[in-house]
């Protein structure tokens, strides 16, 4: 979109993440505060595959850089995409086994390539 006509004359920098922190570990918190709570696990949803590692960005991390850019001289940036991605790429077993630190137990259920949690945002 950003190379079609209409955006010839306009000053753009787009900012494309990677995937968002949130995205990757809001199912984990879940599961760590419902097993604090009651004791029960409900299973473990991660939007990532089974052995692909992905750079997570937390938000802020997007805005600490978009700051960056809008304070210099913004014709460096003019008409460029920066995909940016966090410093350590994740993967779905570091993920498990962060949760299996938090709750002192092994992860009974985990669900691979889930995206259940669109219906929510849309």
């Amino acid at each position: 979109m950003l190379a079609t006509k209409e955006f010839k004359e306009m000053a753009w920098t787009s900012l494309q993440p990677n995937i968002f922190f949130s995205f990757v570990f809001q199912s984990a918190v879940a599961l760590v505060k419902e097993y604090r709570k009651i004791g029960k696990q409900q299973p473990l949803s991660t939007i990532m595959s089974k052995d692909a590692a992905v750079g997570v960005i937390d938000p802020n991390d997007i805005r600490a850089f978009a700051a960056t850019l809008l304070a210099s001289d913004l014709e460096l940036y003019n008409g460029k995409r920066y995909v940016l991605n966090g410093l350590k790429n994740i993967n779905s077993q570091i993920l498990i086994d962060l949760v299996k630190k938090a709750i002192g137990a092994t992860v009974e259920i985990m669900k691979y390539n889930d995206l259940s949690f669109l219906k929510q945002v849309a």
